[in-house]
């Protein structure tokens, strides 16, 4: 019953796939966060309707989620049980178990809003993510995290700055480089107009140039 909405996939190995989704079966005010594994010929591995990620007050929306390489894996969303957007990240085994603490870690604890996470892993079984965060209420950055496969946060309370330069950097997006780090781009108004710039990140942080890489600068508008 309810939605279902706002689907995010990845493959598990063998060709299965893991899918995670906002789900309003509870209630068409509040959406959780939900997930199921499907083997390669399609059969439904997991309970049926889906395991629940987090069922916390209020919504939880825009998943997203990286394979943990032993058919399980890491979940990350927008979380607004405190009111204000914030990032939690869960990890569920092959088994379709959750392994961390109920409803998700947070993966910063300090002042801010946070939005639109994105999420990879390393070769050692961290936990990359990265997320647009609003700490004084007047422009987004870009800030990132580093997990433990345990879920300790491991780059302390808030992360550390992937840019953080005056003017709005909004509409993140990212993808794991398959050798342990993980590729963002972002739509950037540190100049007049909005511009297209990318950085890498891996268990030491940023490793391309400071603040991003410049894709397009051309005139007018890139988004």
């Amino acid at each position: 019953t309810g939605e279902q909405l706002n689907p995010v996939i990845t493959g598990n190995g063998g060709g299965g796939v893991i899918v995670v989704w906002e789900d309003y079966r509870s209630t068409a005010s509040s959406g959780d966060i939900y997930a199921q594994r499907i083997s390669s010929s399609g059969q439904i591995l997991w309970t049926s309707g889906g395991v629940a990620v987090c069922t916390a007050p209020n919504v939880q929306m825009h998943p997203t989620v990286v394979a943990d390489g032993q058919g399980g894996a890491y979940i990350a969303w927008e979380d607004y049980r405190s009111n204000i957007g914030t990032i939690y990240v869960q990890h569920i085994a092959a088994a379709g178990t959750v392994s961390w603490a109920p409803n998700g870690v947070a993966a910063a604890t300090t002042a801010g809003a946070r939005y639109a996470p994105v999420i990879g892993t390393a070769t050692t079984g961290d936990v990359l993510l990265a997320w647009e965060e609003n700490p004084f209420g007047t422009e987004f950055d870009i800030q990132a995290q580093r997990l433990s496969p345990a879920g300790s946060l491991l780059e302390g309370n808030d992360g550390y700055p992937v840019c953080n330069v005056t003017g709005f950097q909004t509409q993140l997006t990212g993808l794991s480089d398959g050798s342990g780090g993980l590729l963002l781009a972002w739509q950037d108004f540190r100049g007049s107009t909005a511009d297209i710039y990318v950085q890498k990140i891996t268990l030491t942080g940023p490793v391309w140039q400071s603040n991003g890489v410049p894709v397009c600068t051309a005139a007018g508008v890139q988004e």
